[in-house]
């Protein structure tokens, strides 16, 4: 049986119950590569951390209807769900607002 090498995952498979009591000292917990949050998908050209930029602002927006998102709380909420430096942040909201960087 060939594995399938998921991109925006582990690339193990799920473990069987059998294999998760045996895994029960193994905390460590395995995360995707960075460097794939960087890369561009095919479908619409974001990168994972442009797409999470603009689900969160688009959750935010859901809670505050008709205010604006600051732009310290998104920044806030990003970095709940992906580990990111404030300036590649401004860089990234700079890019999919097409303005200029904003200030924090």
């Amino acid at each position: 049986m060939t594995k399938q090498l998921d991109l925006f995952g582990s690339s193990e498979e799920p473990p069987t119950p059998n294999e998760s009591a045996e895994r029960a000292d193994d905390t460590q917990e395995r995360r995707p590569n960075p460097a794939w949050d960087r890369l561009p998908d095919v479908r619409d050209g974001l990168t994972r951390e442009q797409r999470v930029i603009l689900y969160t602002l688009y959750e935010a927006e859901k809670e505050r209807p008709g205010k604006r998102v600051a732009t310290l709380m998104l920044y806030g909420r990003v970095c709940e769900r992906i580990p990111m430096t404030k300036e590649r942040f401004k860089s990234l909201l700079a890019q999919l607002v097409g303005r200029g960087v904003p200030t924090l």
